[in-house]
């Protein structure tokens, strides 16, 4: 039996609406059938997006959740508390119905962080606000595309932020998280994991590498004991190209830039975002919200049509293995 994916609209003001729609049709054009979809939308919003930005050509139909919650005389791009509070709803609204198991994977257009913590304050980003939901206690930032899987052991905080969140443990749970990740939603039975090091020339006994010795290569020696087949820390300014060449089938960056620069070099249009360690699939677009240009009919829906095939690739191979 196909999965069935529930899909969010994200931000209202945004390019979610339309990426969402073009993403449908694009599907319903290469007669795809690999899953079931729902979306979790507005009903007005998403017929006055079909007239504003894709007034030719044939539309996909679709089953649809209408909140109800954004008329589409309240569209206005930019971020507003209107938008992020029916962003939420519509998420809050998909959590539910995988709770209840009527859909079994979720992917989600972009929210605006800065529109939603207008109604929620404490909130920081879907992958945190997913992993709470679920009580999920380690979740993982991943980005796919182009050839390359690339995990995050940090993700977004500033730069001098980043040793004192280079701990063991950070790097040990990231390691495992990615390895059962890989086992269970891609279905490689025997992964391959590239570790990077923090600092330039990472596998070097420096005196700028102090941390990768004693934070980074112990992190790495605990998973390898649990019988991960990992490997590091390597050389962040190689270990990509030998990724993309097959040695590896994941990376696991330090930091958000050491290892989505690498993966947005080759996959801008494609990279799709994954958050590991939850109980349940989910995947989003590599992009945000393009407030710029919301409304204009010129966004670009490859990352978000590969998301949505994403999600059926990783809930079919979860039902394969039995998890």
């Amino acid at each position: 039996m196909k999965p069935t994916i529930g899909i969010t609209i994200g931000d209202p003001c945004g390019i979610g609406p339309e990426v969402t729609l073009k993403a449908l049709r694009a599907l319903a054009h290469e007669r795809w059938h690999a899953a079931d979809l729902v979306v979790y939308g507005d009903a007005d919003l998403l017929r006055a997006t079909v007239e504003r930005c894709l007034p030719s050509g044939p539309h996909a139909a679709f089953p649809l959740v209408d909140l109800a919650n954004f008329g589409p005389e309240l569209f206005c791009p930019g971020s507003c508390m209107e938008g992020g509070r029916a962003a939420m709803e519509y998420v809050d609204a998909a959590i539910d119905d995988l709770k209840a198991g009527k859909i079994r994977a979720l992917v989600t257009a972009p929210v605006s962080k800065e529109a939603v913590q207008m109604t929620r304050p404490g909130f920081i980003g879907h992958t945190e606000y997913l992993a709470a939901a679920f009580s999920a206690a380690r979740p993982v930032m991943m980005m796919a595309g182009g050839g390359l899987r690339v995990a995050l052991v940090t993700t977004h905080c500033a730069l001098k932020e980043v040793p004192g969140l280079v701990t063991e443990d950070a790097v040990f749970e990231t390691i495992r998280v990615v390895d059962e990740a890989m086992r269970k939603f891609f279905g490689v039975k025997a992964p391959r994991i590239a570790v990077c090091g923090l600092n330039p020339h990472a596998a070097e006994d420096a005196p700028w590498t102090r941390e990768d010795r004693e934070v980074v290569a112990p992190g790495v020696k605990r998973a390898a004991r649990e019988k991960i087949n990992c490997a590091g820390p390597l050389a962040a300014d190689t270990v990509f190209r030998r990724a993309l060449h097959g040695e590896f089938d994941a990376v696991v960056a330090m930091y958000h830039d050491q290892g989505l620069a690498p993966l947005k070099t080759v996959a801008f249009e494609s990279a799709v975002n994954v958050t590991l360690g939850l109980p349940i699939v989910r995947t989003s677009p590599g992009h945000g919200t393009a407030y710029d240009i919301a409304g204009k009919g010129v966004a670009d829906a490859y990352s978000m049509t590969e998301a949505i095939k994403l999600a059926a690739h990783m809930a079919r191979s979860r039902k394969e293995s039995g998890s």
